[in-house]
């Protein structure tokens, strides 16, 4: 009926967010889609006795250079916009490395509390521990599908790409040789083969505290298989 974005090789589906009394909706600019997506909410509309204020929605168009908006807005009656954005009282769609960013942040609330360096390493390796708890999580979903990890890994500490997002690569530091919260997990951490379907062959299991593709480095370079749980290897 109706097809939200698409993320990564495997294509993960992803039709819609929310958070309290707001609802994101992605869809792809089809016409079928513009009409199906108007009449479903106007059933929610009918079924739930809510009412939908469409005078503080928003079309706001990603990733779609040429096309126009205009004609989505007119149909919803709502307003249009493109990127960056306003959204909680937060910027969406805005670059993380530019000043303007981060004041608006400040502006509205910021993180206010404690020396800045120490919070945001705590914030990050909260997020690389939510990354090894939450497995049934969407944000780790949305972030396996994008950058090929598989959804069984423990630790956020595969290779970052250039190209990833300042959020992905700041979480990605904290596992660089030599970093505090590194040296943290490497010793603070113990892992517990069980059924072997959820430890990195290569790179979970220790040999002398260190992972076994560093550890054995030449049987690493001549494995086929290079990727995988414990468990793969055994059968």
């Amino acid at each position: 009926m109706l097809r939200g974005a698409t993320i990564g090789i495997n294509e993960l589906n992803v039709s819609h967010l929310q958070f309290t009394d707001d609802t994101i909706i992605f869809l792809e600019p089809k016409m079928e889609y513009r009409m199906t997506s108007r009449r479903i909410l106007r059933c929610f509309e009918l079924v739930s006795g809510l009412w939908i204020n469409f005078h503080k929605s928003c079309i706001v168009k990603v990733g779609r250079k040429g096309e126009r908006n205009v004609d989505w807005a007119a149909a919803f009656r709502c307003k249009s916009a493109s990127l960056p954005i306003t959204y909680l009282g937060l910027p969406l769609g805005a670059s993380p490395g530019t000043k303007a960013f981060w004041n608006s942040v400040i502006g509205n609330g910021g993180l206010s509390i404690g020396r800045i360096l120490d919070k945001n390493m705590g914030l990050l390796a909260n997020w690389a521990w939510r990354f090894g708890t939450e497995v049934t999580s969407l944000w780790k979903a949305v972030i396996c599908a994008k950058y090929g990890v598989q959804h069984w890994m423990l630790l956020w500490n595969w290779k970052s790409e250039t190209n990833s997002s300042h959020f992905v690569r700041a979480v990605r530091s904290l596992f660089d040789e030599g970093s505090l919260v590194a040296k943290i997990l490497n010793e603070g951490i113990i892992t517990i083969l069980g059924y072997g379907d959820k430890v990195n062959f290569w790179s979970e299991l220790k040999w002398d505290n260190i992972s076994l593709s560093e550890a054995f480095p030449r049987i690493y370079a001549l494995a086929k298989k290079k990727c995988g749980v414990v468990q793969d290897f055994g059968r």
